[in-house]
């Protein structure tokens, strides 16, 4: 064995290293093998390691003056620190040992996660999440608690986990939460995941409380105005057990699922504030009274503002919100827009709230007293729906010529199954078929043998001039459009 020095040049000044190589025999010749690398060290000390073989074994520990020690790493907020890094300079416990390799040989296994866990679970302990839960889980005879559960489901989530099976089969392992929360990796199952979840549900109003009086000590602010909308879930298989699964309008576009319909309100900030789950055929409309019922019952009757598409709204449900003295923004069927035709043409008297959205105030034939009516027209809005419609007027025209194509290769005297075949196109394509029309013609046998398309101009441009304009009813009392 003998040691070899290196030489590297960087930025114009010249380091030194030192390796301790060996000299082996091989199939090839003898040999040179790199045993460790010593680092770097200067004239002096390289040669007295050349003049004392003994004190090399105190090199590769990293006891030789020649090496300093590495320091310690300070240990992490939240974490108590290990017994080394407590030590003082007065206590006796021996200075670490290590010693020098070569980085070839050095590999990495099992990197885990760390940072997003220890935030969320910062987070988790700020809210006072961990207090609540403890007090509504108290632990039992399971061997994991239900509140440490329900922390490592609400990281999963914050981490943007989507399943609690992906996050038991693989996501978990891959994370320092094992040391985080004191769960063994061989203790996190999906059956253990899904009973907590059923566990923690039976708490969600304390849960929407707590989480709503922390908002609001916080942020200083007032839940007067809300929005309420309505979204769904679909299943897997028949749900029998369940009695609020049945099929009802899919927006999933899974028609043949059995869903549950669940109601959302929430800040214009996002925050969410109370939900409900209603049975999978429950229209929209109809949920409205529970939802608003529901807030009164747990905030009180304050003078709220109530934001809702026109999905949910209905003359019952106006009735309800100023029998309690509740205001609302909500919006209003299509139809209504045919009143206002010739105002959406008229580019006067229109207030600008930000790039692309303008509105005015107008009267509504027929409109309730007390109420405004605020006519809306997008830029952003109208160009998307333009998208969508020239997207179906090209599907659909592609199909009808397709049908052209077949009655002239082919005449056919059966009209009924030519009737039916472009009826189906035009029902899958309702905003496309009001603007193109496919009209049949006949030879001199009667038989259907082409087929005329075109499109109706006059419906094509008042679509055009509605595309990206609505209509908003209100009972708030402001003058201002905006």
């Amino acid at each position: 064995m003998f040691l070899r020095r290196k030489t590297k040049s960087c930025r114009g000044a010249g380091y030194s290293y030192w390796h301790l190589c060996e000299t082996v025999r091989t199939a090839r010749g003898p040999r040179q093998r790199i045993v460790a690398s010593l680092g770097k060290l200067d004239e002096r000390d390289a040669s007295a390691i050349r003049d004392s073989w003994d004190e090399l074994p105190a090199l590769l520990r990293g006891e030789h003056p020649a090496v300093k020690p590495r320091e310690h790493t300070p240990p992490l907020p939240g974490f108590a620190p290990s017994q080394s890094a407590a030590t003082g300079p007065d206590d006796a416990a021996p200075a670490p040992g290590w010693e020098l390799g070569a980085l070839s040989q050095v590999r990495v296994e099992r990197c885990r996660d760390f940072g997003e866990c220890y935030l969320a679970l910062a987070l988790w302990h700020r809210l006072g999440l961990d207090e609540l839960l403890a007090r509504l889980l108290p632990p039992g005879r399971e061997s994991v608690g239900w509140s440490h559960t329900a922390a490592l489901l609400a990281v999963a989530r914050f981490c943007a986990q989507r399943s609690e099976l992906g996050v038991a089969e693989q996501w978990f392992d891959s994370t320092a939460l094992d040391e985080l929360l004191g769960i063994d990796t061989a203790q996190v199952n999906d059956a253990r995941l899904y009973r907590a979840l059923d566990r923690v549900g039976k708490h969600k109003d304390a849960l929407c409380s707590h989480l709503m009086a922390r908002y609001r000590d916080w942020f200083g602010v007032r839940f007067e105005f809300v929005l309420y909308e309505v979204t769904s879930t679909c299943f897997e298989g028949e749900c029998a057990r369940n009695p609020q699964a049945q099929r009802g309008y899919s927006r999933d576009q899974r028609p043949g699922n059995k869903q549950v319909c669940i109601g959302l309100v929430c800040t214009p900030e996002g925050l969410p504030l109370s939900f409900e789950v209603f049975a999978g055929n429950r229209n929209d409309a109809t949920t409205v009274v529970e939802i608003v019922r529901a807030m009164e019952e747990k905030y009180g009757a304050a003078n709220r503002v109530w934001v809702m598409d026109r999905g949910m709204v209905s003359e019952a449900n106006i009735e309800l919100l100023r029998a309690n003295k509740a205001r609302y923004l909500v919006g209003t069927p299509k139809s209504w827009l045919k009143a206002h035709e010739q105002t959406l043409m008229d580019n006067d008297n229109w207030t600008q709230i930000r790039e692309g959205l303008e509105v005015r105030l107008v009267e509504q034939p027929g409109g309730e007293p007390g109420e405004r009516y605020v006519l809306c027209r997008s830029e952003a809005r109208a160009e998307k729906e333009r998208a969508m419609l020239r997207r179906q007027s090209e599907r659909l025209t592609d199909e009808l010529v397709k049908i052209d194509a077949w009655l002239r290769r082919s005449p056919q005297e059966d009209h009924e199954t030519v009737g039916r075949r472009i009826g189906r196109h035009l029902g899958k394509n309702p905003a496309a078929a009001a603007i193109i029309e496919a009209r049949v013609e006949r030879d001199a046998q009667g038989r259907a043998n082409a087929l005329c398309i075109s499109s109706r101009l006059a419906e094509g441009s008042k679509a055009n001039r509605q595309k990206g304009a609505y209509l908003l009813r209100t009972n708030c009392e402001e003058t201002d459009p905006a």
